[in-house]
């Protein structure tokens, strides 16, 4: 019995050593991605058809952003709410249907939308970027808001950015 219980102690310090630093071990934990999130690659191809909304801090905003984000975060929504609608009122899309699935606008959008708003932060996972688009889908609930998948670092990993 006890050469046993000492063979199943060894086994399983060995496959938690394994598990720690093989260069090929699996993810253990999964990176939650949301449910409406964009690639970088699809928001490229979508081109001018993005109303981009920056959800971070000022400063990081100072520091980089997409070219014509408009910064838009919870503790300051009264304040810069309004450039957000007018930026959308003012380029006659706030009429568009609702897209279905990120899956749509992939394949040119499908028809349904002409125009997107893609909320990022610096990475998905940052804190309240889902509130951010949630919040926007209450104020414009006919239109397609999608969160961009990797955020600002998968952006700027992408090469493009803006000072």
């Amino acid at each position: 019995m006890m050469q046993w219980t000492m063979l199943l102690g060894l086994s399983a310090l060995l496959g938690a050593a394994t598990a720690l630093w093989h260069p090929h071990r699996p993810s253990f934990i999964r990176r939650m991605v949301p449910p409406d999130a964009v690639t970088v690659e699809t928001a490229r191809r979508w081109g001018g058809h993005v109303l981009w909304i920056d959800a971070r801090g000022e400063k990081a905003y100072r520091r980089g952003h997409i070219d014509g984000a408009l910064r838009l975060t919870e503790s300051e929504w009264e304040q810069l709410l309004p450039a957000v609608r007018q930026a959308w009122a003012g380029a006659g899309l706030s009429h568009l249907e609702t897209s279905p699935s990120p899956e749509v606008p992939e394949e040119g959008m499908g028809g349904l939308v002409d125009r997107a708003i893609v909320v990022y932060r610096e990475d998905e996972s940052s804190d309240g970027l889902t509130r951010i688009a949630d919040l926007l889908r209450e104020v414009f609930p006919d239109s397609a808001i999608f969160t961009l998948a990797g955020g600002w670092e998968a952006w700027r990993a992408g090469g493009e950015g803006r000072r």
